[in-house]
């Protein structure tokens, strides 16, 4: 099931903040992050008036049969709304930094640095501030082209291009039917080996986009990509 889109406010005035060749620009309803100037390529942007940024706990629930795995997230606990308290330039980047309430209590500081002239890296750290157990869950949200096609994911077996779909990164076994029924329908009912049409031995949290942005995370913790809303 979808999440909630979280609200999204801030005291923050409009502004830009270079970083080397890229720009952070926040207009007082949405973030962007951009290269270039005269031929501005738009590589990240949030969604018009609303928050890019949950944190939430829960407790995970994985069924393993003959090699393929079945996450059941459960009741997860997620934070309903985001502030934007400072969009700063740093010695060595830019800064984002705000709250997360409305449920669980957090802070949250989103550090960026150059990687190499066309490439930014990021990390991400959320706190708790209020008890209870800790946030084990980040979910990070942005706007998309309504055509924008998307490729990558590591090993993809059935699609070239991914949007319009859920891609887990957890690697298992292909799956027998894919999708097809009724041979999956079958094979899951004997086996619980039919797959889905993106179950894949080597997938990989990385995709490149027909608008030519790129994104790829270097955890190796369990990711889900969900591209099956057209904004």
């Amino acid at each position: 099931m979808a999440l909630a889109i979280p609200t999204l406010t801030s005291q923050t005035e409009p502004q830009q903040v270079a970083l080397g060749p890229f720009m952070f620009l926040w207009d007082g309803q949405r973030l962007e992050i951009a290269r270039g100037a005269s031929d501005r390529r738009v590589l990240w942007r949030s969604l018009v008036g609303a928050g890019f940024l949950q944190a939430g706990r829960g407790k995970a629930t994985v069924h393993e049969s003959r090699g393929f795995f079945t996450v059941d997230d459960g009741r997860v606990q997620w934070t309903e709304n985001q502030t934007l308290d400072a969009l700063e330039a740093t010695e060595d980047g830019v800064t984002l930094s705000g709250t997360l309430g409305g449920g669980p209590q957090a802070s949250w500081r989103w550090n960026w640095r150059i990687a190499q002239d066309n490439e930014l890296r990021f990390d991400l750290v959320v706190e708790p501030l209020s008890a209870g157990p800790p946030l084990d869950r980040i979910h990070l949200m942005s706007a998309r082209g309504a055509d924008e096609a998307f490729f990558g994911f590591g090993e993809q077996l059935t699609h070239l291009n991914l949007a319009g779909k859920r891609i887990p990164v957890l690697s298992q076994e292909p799956g027998i039917g894919r999708g097809v029924q009724p041979l999956t329908w079958m094979m899951n009912l004997l086996a619980g080996a039919g797959g889905t049409d993106v179950s894949s031995n080597a997938p990989a949290p990385q995709f490149i986009t027909s608008d030519l942005r790129g994104f790829a995370l270097t955890t190796s913790a369990y990711s889900v990509f969900d591209l099956r809303t057209p904004e």
